[in-house]
């Protein structure tokens, strides 16, 4: 009876905090792997941020580049044939 009586008591508050003072995660959203989640939701956030940005400094970096280079790119890609790479060469070399 007096378990019965300790448990509606204004001190049985203190059990529970009693309890939870050894396990400091118990009742929160880190228990149970919860945690994992956070960690895996951070991660796929930063790496996304850095695709974004190796993306768009790529595409800046692609701008910039010598014309010719360029072509030889494409030739070496075979987006060109030889003789469409040989006229275009011809063609920057005249305007330069």
């Amino acid at each position: 009876m007096e378990l019965f009586r300790a448990s509606f008591s204004k001190r049985s508050g203190t059990m529970i905090d009693a309890m939870q003072m050894h396990d400091p995660w118990a009742g929160s959203m880190w228990a149970g792997g919860m945690w994992l989640w956070a960690v895996l939701f951070w991660g796929l956030a930063i790496a996304g941020a850095v695709l974004v940005v190796k993306s768009l400094l790529g595409r800046g970096l692609e701008r910039d580049a010598d014309p010719l280079d360029i072509l030889k790119r494409r030739y070496a890609r075979g987006d060109i044939d030889r003789a469409t790479f040989e006229q275009m060469k011809k063609d920057l070399e005249d305007s330069r």
